[in-house]
Parts: structure tokens; C-alpha cells; sequence
């Protein structure tokens, strides 16, 4: 087991749950599938209060299943930067309300069918989302063996703290990418999105 840096135990937990790693279906059926959950969530979401804009339905991947006991970190970052992409992009109502998002959440959780509900928490323009894939590359670096796939991951999450890693810091107790409007999140987030199938690329030996 890798170690994990003091105060990252409850993220390591929520993203190594069982059901964010169970093997999926094949790409073309996990591509119907999201456009399926899109326009489910959608009407959800209008008929519930809070109308939503889809901009991306997610990619299509056959996400692989990971030993959760003794976990490779480089197959498991693969996978976490799968998932990462395989989530849709969306705005709501709330904008940078993020009280009223909550409070609107809790209200709905009770209703929404289980399956759009993970679709919805997948949304990569979530600030955990982001600040996941930028938390996550120190520790794939400090573990990877292989110089020439750790030069090449150098370089890449150089380009992502070089575009978007200032955006994790804080003013005023928020992360600054919290703090963004929805367009520039957006703009953040497909940038970033770009970046993350070059570490696919990366891990998978195909670049």
C-alpha cells in the first residue's frame, strides 16, 4: 500500500469506494448509457427546480477493476483519471451558490433514482473533481518507478499546474476555481479535460 500525505485519508476513502471501481459495460453501451443518464438528469433536475445545461455527456471508457486491498497506484490513477472524464458537464441555477446547491441536494437526494444520482455526483466541474486530479499527480510521480513515464508525467502536470494549478489555492477561506464564474469553470474544466487524456495516454504506453 502507497502512503498517503497526512489529511488525505477521507479523499483516498470516497475515491476508492467499491462502486467507483466495479469493471463497466463496453464503450458504445457506456455512450448510450450516458446519454441516457443526461436526459433522465435533465428531467430530473427541470421538474424538480433547478434546470440544468449540459455541455458534455462524458466520455466512454471500460473502466477496469482495481484491487482495493493492495491497489497499483498507476493502474489506479489510470482508472480515477478515466472516471474523472467519463463524468458530464453541466451548469445549474445555483451558480456559486453553493449553500443552496447543498440545500437543494439534500432535498432531492431522496428522490432521484440511484444511478443518475451517481451520474450527477460525477459532474467534473465540482470543485472536489478538480481538485482531486491536481492532488493526485504529486503522489503517481513520488511512486512511479519508470524514469521515462515520470519525465513525461513531469511535463504534463507541469502544463495542468502552469493552466489551471493556481486555481487550488485559497482567498478568503474558497479555493479560487470555487469562486469562478460558470464559463471560465467550464473553460477550466475542458482544458484540463485535454490534459487528462495526455496522462491516459501516458499510463496506457500509447504516447
Amino acid at each position: 500500500m502507497f502512503p498517503l500525505p497526512q489529511g488525505y485519508g477521507k479523499w483516498y476513502n470516497e475515491i476508492m469506494s467499491k462502486e467507483n471501481f466495479e469493471p463497466t459495460a463496453n464503450t458504445d453501451e457506456i455512450k448510450k448509457d450516458n446519454l441516457e443518464k443526461a436526459k433522465k438528469l435533465a428531467e430530473f433536475c427541470s421538474e424538480n427546480g433547478n434546470p440544468i445545461k449540459i455541455v458534455d455527456y462524458g466520455e466512454s471508457f471500460g473502466l477496469e477493476k482495481v484491487d482495493l486491498e493492495q491497489p497499483d497506484l498507476t493502474k489506479l490513477s489510470l482508472e480515477i483519471f478515466k472516471k474523472f472524464l467519463s463524468g458530464p458537464i453541466f451548469t445549474d441555477t445555483f451558480s456559486k451558490d453553493h449553500n443552496e446547491r447543498r440545500k437543494w441536494e439534500k432535498e432531492i437526494e431522496n428522490l432521484i433514482d440511484e444511478d443518475i444520482k451517481k451520474y450527477y455526483i460525477s459532474k467534473r466541474l465540482n470543485v472536489n473533481q478538480y481538485s482531486n486530479i491536481i492532488s493526485l499527480l504529486p503522489l503517481l510521480l513520488e511512486d512511479l518507478k519508470d524514469s521515462e513515464m515520470k519525465n513525461k508525467l513531469t511535463n504534463i502536470k507541469n502544463e495542468i499546474f502552469q493552466e489551471t494549478g493556481d486555481l487550488i489555492n485559497r482567498e478568503n477561506g474558497h479555493l479560487i476555481y470555487a469562486t469562478l464564474e460558470d464559463d471560465k469553470k467550464i473553460e477550466v474544466i475542458k482544458n484540463l479535460s485535454k490534459i487528462v487524456q495526455k496522462l491516459i495516454s501516458v499510463l496506457e504506453n500509447k504516447s
